[in-house]
This record gives structure tokens, sequence and C-alpha cells, in this order.
């Protein structure tokens, strides 16, 4: 349904299934997914641009996400970092223009699964994110600080990098945070907490709102064609 939707939106096919794929995630690892989805579907059908490198100074590169969420961009970004890594030694990136920061998770597992820790970092006017992922867990594990960041936060860039060795990756998430990455936690969600979502989620399901679920119907409906005799007998058995 999901995927429907988002085409009714007019997003191409790779944008449509990466969407898609990183909500149901999050939802099945008790990350919000769907609710993130129904917040921002306003913006959601205003579909942005790809991605473009703006800069690259001091091994970082700088990209311009015009607008896009990271719901459709996350996949993206990890595939680049993890471009990156194999021709630097590690990969970092800095996204700007971008929105649905938290959908960035599910990119951390991509990484590990080709053998590099990640670490993402963004903030906002209240709290500043942390996601990290180690290649002996393979789950991410989330954090969100009470500490204001020290700089003024931007509500639309993200912090991003992955690396074979654990020790320096945690000195990069330092210099995401400028140093401040030990502040009260207002909440946490683990790797063994994310683990026991997904079980939950295989067993029982997804529980999805009626005001959702009528959006999601209403937009797939768009893409549905007037049957025809010839598509009726292509279509094979029932």
């Amino acid at each position: 349904m999901l995927k429907r939707a988002f085409e009714g939106l007019g997003y191409c096919q790779a944008d449509y299934e990466d969407a898609a794929r990183a909500a149901v995630w999050l939802e099945s690892h008790g990350m919000r997914g769907l609710e993130l989805v129904e917040e921002h579907w306003q913006r959601l059908g205003k579909v942005a641009g790809g991605l473009e490198i703006t800069a690259i100074d001091n091994d970082v590169m700088t990209l311009d996400a015009r607008g896009s969420s990271m719901l459709a961009r996350g996949r993206s970004i990890a595939d680049l970092a993890m471009a990156l890594l194999g021709q630097e030694g590690f990969g970092r990136l800095k996204v700007q223009q971008c929105y649905s920061r938290m959908a960035i998770v599910p990119a951390l597992e991509l990484c590990a699964q080709r053998g590099a820790g990640a670490v993402a970092y963004w903030a906002d006017s209240k709290y500043q994110h942390i996601a990290t992922i180690d290649t002996k867990c393979g789950t991410p594990d989330y954090r969100r600080m009470q500490t204001k960041p020290r700089h003024s936060a931007s509500e639309t860039s993200l912090d991003f990098a992955c690396h074979e060795q654990q020790q320096q990756l945690e000195s990069i998430l330092a210099e995401f945070a400028d140093g401040d990455v030990r502040s009260a936690c207002a909440c946490h969600v683990s790797a063994a907490d994310m683990k026991t979502h997904y079980q939950a989620a295989i067993e029982h399901g997804l529980a999805v709102s009626d005001d959702l679920l009528a959006t999601l119907s209403a937009t797939a409906e768009t893409i549905l064609v007037a049957a025809t005799e010839q598509s009726r007998r292509g279509a094979g058995e029932a």
C-alpha cells in the first residue's frame, strides 16, 4: 500500500520502494514510521529533486537534498557513504535541506550488512539525535539527548559517517556533536529494544490508523487504470 501511495504522489520506482521500505522498517522496530509518514504527508506530496554534491572539504562531502525526505534518500546516503569508504577508507557526509531525518536510521543497517559501522547525527531546537550501529550487533541504537547542542542547530541538516573501525566512528561522532555526546538521555531505543519490537511485529503485525489507511488508499487509487478486455486476458488466474 505504501509503495502504491508513494507512486501515486509521483515518486519513481526506486524512490517509492525505498520510502515504503524505510517507513515499514521504522514502524516494525518501534520507531513510529507510520506516524512519520502521516505527520509529513503533505510535504511528501511535493516530490523533490535528487541529491546534489555541493562541496568536498576536509574529507567531508556536502550534499543538497533539495527538500527531500530521508524516507526516500536514506538508502542513497548509505550507498554513497560506503562508496567513499571504499575509496578513502571512511565515508563522511553532511546532508542539507532534508527532513524526516529519523528515516536515516534504517540506512545504518545497510552499512553494517556491508561490514562497516555507521553513525548519524542531527539536531533540532530541543534535542540532539544520535543513531549508531556496529557490525557485531547489526541493529541500530538510537538516543535523543536532552541538552541543546552548543552550536546553532539546523533543522534541515544531517551528518552521516561510516568506518570499519568503531573507535574512529566515536571520534567522528564527537566532532558532529561538538564533543557533547554524554548529555542526559531523554529517549533510548537500544538494539535489543528494536529486535524485540521487530519480533512482535512479525508475530502480531502492524497497527495502521484508519485515517492513514484512508489517505494511502485514496492516493494509491490514482495510479489505477480502467480494465480492458486485453488486460483481463493477461491478468492470469485469480
